[in-house]
């Protein structure tokens, strides 16, 4: 089994994470797919400074080359509300696997990766909010444990998805992501 360390991103970083986001960007936007839009780039890119400032944002490694990307936290509270028992869930954002190591099972790491990690801190779950109308990673998340809970659609937001699966739950065989 390949094992890639991750961890904590650095400002020192922060080049190499919006590198990350922007190849996700070109990649998405020559799919078609109506996600990250350049009208939102500055809002966003300035939450990720704000995460990796804040610690909250992890790399993962192959050697000295950055391969992915992750952001932990709370409940985004556009979405999540306290019906949802906020304090039983890891909530991850911001996944980005670079586009040469799309479907080599990566993101699925990734996320055992924070799975392993929320158990570890007593939680119960481990979710997601997602583009909603982004019919491939709704898809996804659901072969890879996810359930669907419900979907918000807020008008200033086109996230809203909510996704969970059980905290401790991994699914990826050929892969581990570990802390460095």
């Amino acid at each position: 089994m390949k094992t890639y360390p991750i961890r904590r991103a650095t400002t020192d970083d922060l080049a190499d994470v919006m590198e990350l986001r922007h190849d996700a960007e070109r990649w998405l936007a020559s799919r078609g797919i109506r996600q990250w839009l350049p009208e939102w780039a500055e809002r966003a890119y300035a939450k990720i400074r704000q995460g990796v400032e804040d610690g909250t944002t992890w790399l993962v490694y192959d050697g000295n080359t950055p391969i992915a990307t992750v952001s932990l936290g709370g409940p985004d509270l556009d979405f999540w509300n306290e019906d949802d028992d906020l304090a039983s869930g890891l909530h991850f954002y911001k996944l980005i696997t670079a586009r040469s190591r799309a479907g080599a099972g990566l993101a699925e790491a990734v996320i055992d990766w924070v799975s392993r990690r929320a158990a570890a801190e007593g939680k119960k779950w481990v979710r997601l909010d997602c583009w909603r109308d982004n019919d491939g990673l709704k898809a996804y998340y659901r072969r890879i444990g996810f359930e669907h809970i419900r979907t918000e659609a807020r008008e200033w937001r086109e996230s809203g998805a909510l996704f969970q699966r059980r905290a401790g739950l991994t699914t990826a065989r050929d892969l581990r992501v570990e802390e460095a």
